[in-house]
């Protein structure tokens, strides 16, 4: 059971080492596609006309920061699903090791018990 935990538990770590990186990466690509936006849109105006380049940066720039929010915000929340798991996962542990001890002391009490009691029987 405890090496069941152990395994569950490094399986935890590698998904949260692969959500974080993932996360970067994510930022990193929305950041990249706003800043893109942005520098679109400075172009534009300096080609077409300022009002049509304003609209559309405007309208364009809302979606990709508020898609990144949202994307965000669910890896966030993943990211704290797998963290609340792994500590369930270490109070398991913690549960079944305490409890493997007991039973260990309570083997020893019963091996005692028997040695006491055969000594008994033989006199």
């Amino acid at each position: 059971m405890l090496e069941k935990l152990q395994l569950r538990k490094r399986k935890l770590d590698k998904k949260l080492k692969s959500v974080k990186a993932w996360r970067k990466i994510s930022f990193i690509i929305f950041a990249a596609a706003f800043a893109s936006v942005l520098i679109y849109s400075v172009v534009a105006s300096v080609v077409a006309a300022p009002p049509v380049a304003a609209a559309l940066a405007a309208a364009s720039s809302v979606p990709v920061g508020s898609m990144g929010k949202w994307f965000n915000s669910l890896m966030k929340k993943y990211e704290d699903a797998l963290r609340g798991e792994k500590e369930v996962i270490s109070s398991m542990q913690a549960g079944t090791f305490v409890a493997i001890k007991d039973l260990d002391n309570i083997r020893v009490l019963v091996d005692n018990l028997e040695i006491q009691i055969s000594s008994l029987l033989q006199r």
